[in-house]
């Protein structure tokens, strides 16, 4: 495994290149393989924008939430996280999630529109592993129509496809479904990574402000956490 220490761009990309090789026999590589990407905190760090939307809601309703409210929270879909905030006391019913689900999308997408740009991490790799002929996917609990329209506006929608979950899905399951070698996996949980490790896959594990004091294990480790000249 790497270092935490962040790789220039291309050098990174070639790192990842090189573990498929190492883990994957040549007639494998031949085929096309599959990039699965996650979105929050892996092509854009929205984790911050998510958490100030969460306090926008609250605020709204002259609702407190804790400091460190959110790190139980992240990785979940958004109706799993209403339904956390409503039993630990915002003021809300469990019928209301729907409304609160499209508030809080309207809040988040106009700051992302405004504020947000892809990370180092996508803006390098997505090319690189385009030129080589890869599948890339999105996969992700976030909301598919947030997602792509920032990608539009990114222009990094030729290059990836956001995958859908059937109803009966959830993160977890799609992960495991399309996680078939040859496949690298970039993602921020740990969770989403061991199981990805267990299918197979070589993993990518990105740094961000809301895991920087985890452990992920991963094949290769990269932060998008800003120094402090950035």
């Amino acid at each position: 495994m790497t270092d935490h220490t962040r790789l220039g761009d291309q050098v990174e990309a070639l790192l990842v290149s090189q573990a498929v090789l190492a883990r994957h026999s040549a007639s494998e590589i031949r085929a096309p393989f599959r990039v699965l990407w996650d979105f929050d905190g892996v092509v854009a760090d929205t984790e911050p924008l998510h958490d100030q939307t969460y306090r926008e809601l609250a605020r709204r309703r002259s609702h407190h939430l804790e400091p460190g409210y959110f790190d139980e929270l992240v990785g979940r879909t958004e109706q799993s996280i209403w339904a956390r905030l409503i039993e630990l006391g915002f003021p809300a019913q469990f019928d209301d999630v729907d409304a609160l689900m499209q508030e809080r999308q309207e809040a988040y997408l106009q700051l992302a529109l405004e504020t947000l740009q892809p990370t180092w991490v996508a803006t390098s790799m997505v090319a690189h592993f385009a030129a080589r002929g890869a599948e890339q996917l999105i996969v992700s609990n976030g909301d598919p129509q947030s997602i792509a329209r920032l990608l539009r506006k990114w222009r990094l929608d030729d290059s990836l496809t956001i995958a859908r979950r059937t109803p009966s899905e959830d993160k977890m399951e799609l992960l495991r479904r399309l996680c078939v070698p040859p496949v690298i996996v970039i993602e921020d949980n740990g969770r989403f990574l061991e199981a990805a490790r267990q299918a197979g896959a070589v993993t990518v594990a990105v740094q961000n402000s809301f895991n920087a004091s985890q452990e992920l294990q991963a094949d290769i480790v990269v932060s998008i956490i800003p120094g402090p000249d950035e």
